[in-house]
Order: C-alpha cells, then sequence, then structure tokens
C-alpha cells in the first residue's frame, strides 16, 4: 500500500508542478475554477478558454489559412495561439482579448489582429433583446439601442514594431451610417470608415492609410441580416445569458468586436504584439457604468495546447484516486 500512496504522491507533485510552470494555481480550471477570485486576470484566462472549450470552437490545425477581413475572429487566430488578454481589474469585466498573425507562411503580405471586448461590459444586444443591465457613467440603469453603438462606440489602439517604432495610432469607429454618415454601398447603408463617424486618423508609418483596412462584427452582423424581419437596426436577435444561437439568426456575433489588416511595408520588421495599446474601452453606456476605464499591458494567453495538457493531467489524478479509494 506504501508503493502505491508514493506513485500516486508522484504524480500528483507532477500535475501540481505542470500547473506552477504556466504560473497558475493548482487546479484553477479545473475543480476549483468557480473558486478563483472574481476579477483576476487568472481567473479571467480560465474563463475565456472554458468558453471556448464550451463552444467547441477548439482550434483545429489549420496552418495556412488567411483570415477573413470580416471583423470576425476566425480559427486561424485561435490555431495561431498568440494572443493577449488586456483586463482592468478594479472593475468587472473591463476585458479584451487581442489575437495577432504575424506568418508570412499564413500570409506574407499583412499582419492581422483581432480585439474582441468581454461581453460582460458591452455586446451587441440592443433595442428589446438587451442582455444584462446597462449603466450610465452615474451608476445609473439604462437602455441600450443600436444608435448607442452607432454614434459613440469605438477603440483607439497603438501599434508597435519589433523594433519599439510606433507604426499605427488610430482610433476605429464601431459603425457609421445614416444619420451620421453615408449611406454606404452596402446592404444595410451601414460600414467604417476611417475619414467619417468617430475614426481619427493619428499616425501610421509612411503616411498612407490605404495600408490599414479593419471591419467591426456589428458591420457584419446588420449587412449580413439586414432585410431579415424583425429590423435588425431596431432590435438585436433575441438570446439568453449565455449568448444561445439564436436559430433565425445563426451567425449572428454578440461580441464586440474590431479587426485590422496592416500591411507588412509599414514595419520594417515585424509587429510587437505584447505591446500593442488599447488605451481605454469606450462604450457608451456600457454595463459596469464607468466612462473610458484604463487598461494596462496585455498579459499572454497560455496556448490552449499548455492548458490542455495539465487539465488532462489532472483528470488523470481524479481517476486515479477514486481507483485507490474503491480499493
Amino acid at each position: 500500500m506504501k508503493e502505491k500512496s508514493k506513485k500516486v504522491s508522484g504524480i500528483v507533485l507532477i500535475g501540481i508542478m505542470s500547473l506552477a510552470t504556466m504560473g497558475l494555481p493548482p487546479l484553477v480550471g479545473v475543480a476549483q475554477s468557480h473558486d478563483q477570485p472574481q476579477g483576476t486576470t487568472e481567473g479571467i484566462i480560465m474563463e475565456f478558454v472554458g468558453e471556448i472549450e464550451a463552444s467547441g470552437d477548439v482550434p483545429s490545425p489549420c496552418p495556412f489559412a488567411v483570415p477573413v477581413l470580416d471583423g470576425l475572429v476566425d480559427d486561424v487566430y485561435l490555431d495561431e495561439c498568440v494572443g493577449y488578454i488586456y483586463n482592468n481589474v478594479s472593475y468587472p469585466n473591463c476585458t479584451g482579448y487581442l489575437w495577432f498573425i504575424d506568418n508570412t507562411s499564413i500570409d506574407p503580405t499583412y499582419i492581422w489582429l483581432v480585439w474582441k471586448i468581454h461581453p460582460g461590459f458591452v455586446d451587441n444586444t440592443y433595442g428589446a433583446n438587451i442582455i444584462g443591465q446597462y449603466r450610465n457613467p452615474g451608476g445609473g440603469t439604462t437602455g441600450h439601442i443600436f444608435d448607442d453603438l452607432l454614434e459613440s462606440d469605438r477603440q483607439q489602439i497603438k501599434v508597435y514594431s519589433t523594433t519599439g517604432s510606433l507604426i499605427l495610432d488610430a482610433l476605429m469607429g464601431y459603425l457609421d451610417g445614416p444619420p451620421y454618415g453615408g449611406p454606404y454601398g452596402t446592404p444595410s447603408g451601414y460600414d467604417v470608415s476611417w475619414d467619417e463617424g468617430d475614426s481619427t486618423k493619428t499616425y501610421i508609418n509612411g503616411g498612407d492609410w490605404s495600408k490599414a483596412v479593419y471591419n467591426t462584427s456589428l458591420c457584419y452582423d446588420v449587412n449580413y441580416y439586414y432585410g431579415v424581419d424583425p429590423n435588425v437596426l431596431v432590435d438585436s436577435p433575441g438570446t439568453d445569458d449565455n449568448y444561445t444561437t439564436n436559430t433565425t439568426y445563426p451567425n449572428w456575433e454578440y461580441a464586440v468586436i474590431y479587426e485590422l489588416r496592416l500591411d507588412r511595408s509599414i514595419f520594417g520588421s515585424g509587429i510587437n504584439g505584447s505591446a500593442t495599446e488599447f488605451l481605454a474601452l469606450h462604450a457608451s453606456p456600457n454595463k459596469a457604468g464607468i466612462k473610458d476605464p484604463d487598461l494596462p499591458p496585455g498579459e499572454e494567453i497560455p496556448e490552449f495546447s499548455t492548458l490542455l495538457i495539465p487539465i488532462i493531467g489532472m483528470i488523470a489524478l481524479f481517476a486515479i484516486f477514486r481507483k485507490y479509494k474503491k480499493k
């Protein structure tokens, strides 16, 4: 029995060491995921990974797929697993996730970035089908309408090269169109533009703004489903707190996402993804009731495979304990 105990203890030690090398406390994301203090970066990371597992969007080998500039998180971003989390721990869900692709085997011409904001802060639900409670900066409750996303929501981004040079400093408006701009030549008449709406072109290396193009998830949503009843320019598709797919709008993206494509020629060298800055989250209103909360530098999101190995190890540990307990 002592020999069995030694074997089990050795396996436990290996499992704990595996998790420790990831910088995460033992059993986080396995048996004690709900015990992680709310709002901590480790807790947000594990929540995010859990959402990927639950949704079935587990990365599959896709080494040469080029992203589509549609404002969505394509599988190739997750396959690459170069991601960072930006988390203001002072406020609930003031969090964003960045993935970037700088791989000439995937795309020799462009560098890609995609920025996804935690739906607990803001999402693409509005009108009669809001999820969560939106608040104004004073803390009072308020609604969330299509015009809120259209008229004021935006995201500032600063991108740097591997040599530390500033490559891009810009404000990306979330959506533009009537009555503030446009109409554009899209199905809905709404689109994004560097020159209209809430966008601001501050700096791009070389001065050629045609080498930076972006899109957003709401732009995708309203143009994909424009003309479908009910009118998505008034009410978003209904869903629940888990953002369950609406069968009438199966491709509706409820998360607020900005996707950016940059020409490699403006870098000289590659991108320093970890230095990318998102100076604040601007969504008015939002569910935190905070105006433009600051975001600290990003922390790398562990690769899915890095998390999966110790998780499998811990599952094996529980199975072994159960077996020996029965004996």
